[in-house]
């Protein structure tokens, strides 16, 4: 009985490790993104990190909560609705249920939301940042495209970082 629970514990330890990089990275690539003038509100409103999908797995991203991006405090909403999402500068589609994926695109065509997901065909079905695992290390591909059909812009420091970027 003790081997099991130390295996689960062992398990559990490592996918909370992988959600806080994952986290931290998704700060990152927020504070090296360049929205359109007006889109992010006036000085005093909230940077709004949303999550959606899986968030059991996502519970680290809490830890973004009243940090900083561009002198605005974070909000992060785990757990958030279709119809929240557009109120997000960023959203974090945590698992893998592609089902959802044309409804949330298609609720945000166009707006500058930066999308980041961790599914072998999230930036194929139009996510900009895809988080991917290549020989037990986390990478992240960026398609361009739909980054800026939403205007928004990637530091090119951070595309040098990319495991692939397609444009």
């Amino acid at each position: 009985m003790t081997l099991l629970v130390l295996g689960v514990q062992g398990v559990w330890a490592e996918v909370v490790g992988e959600y806080r990089v994952k986290s931290a990275l998704v700060l990152n690539f927020a504070r090296f993104t360049d929205w359109p003038v007006g889109a992010l509100g006036g000085e005093d409103t909230p940077f709004n990190v949303c999550v959606m999908g899986e968030t059991h797995l996502a519970k680290d991203f809490e830890r973004l909560q009243g940090k900083h991006i561009d002198n605005r405090p974070v909000v992060v909403t785990l757990d958030a609705r279709l119809d929240q999402a557009i109120t997000c500068q960023v959203i974090f589609v945590a698992g893998a249920d592609r089902d959802k994926l044309p409804r949330l695109f298609s609720a945000i065509d166009g707006r500058p939301i930066l999308t980041i997901g961790e599914m072998s065909t999230f930036t194929d079905s139009g996510g900009m940042v895809n988080f991917v695992n290549v020989n037990g290390r986390l990478k992240f591909i960026v398609d361009q495209n739909n980054i800026h059909a939403s205007n928004l812009n990637m530091s090119a420091r951070l595309l040098k970082l990319a495991y692939v970027v397609k444009s």
